[in-house]
């Protein structure tokens, strides 16, 4: 049996349980993360700005005191400014749903975790 539920939006983002339901379990996040790095590296390859900005921060010592929660805004907030890096993920309202969550919550741990490996 479903339950339908009512959420109120407009000052609140989706924890990443709340996500891993609303997009259908780990397999898909975790494949949605794959996308998102191999994105990542092409824009490495093509040198984009996402990549350089992403890269200057996870190199700074800023970054290394920050906490994951912020690490993860961060690199959201770098990747939510960069249009052509998010149409690269796709197009229409999931990119709109991702730049927005990326603007507010910032990326998944998986994601900055994915990020933070192409550094190593």
């Amino acid at each position: 049996m479903t339950t339908k539920r009512n959420l109120k939006t407009a000052d609140k983002v989706l924890d990443e349980e709340q996500l891993d339901q609303v997009n259908g379990g780990f397999l898909l996040v975790a494949g949605a993360t794959a996308v998102a790095v191999a994105a990542f590296q092409t824009a490495r390859k093509t040198g984009m700005a996402v990549y350089t900005e992403t890269e200057a921060l996870v190199k700074s010592s800023e970054y290394a005191k920050m906490t994951d929660s912020e690490k993860n805004k961060a690199i959201g907030k770098i990747f939510s400014n960069n249009v052509a890096f998010g149409a690269m993920l796709g197009t229409g309202a999931g990119l709109i749903y991702a730049q927005t969550k990326w603007r507010f919550a910032g990326v998944s741990d998986t994601l900055r975790e994915g990020i933070e490996g192409v550094f190593k």
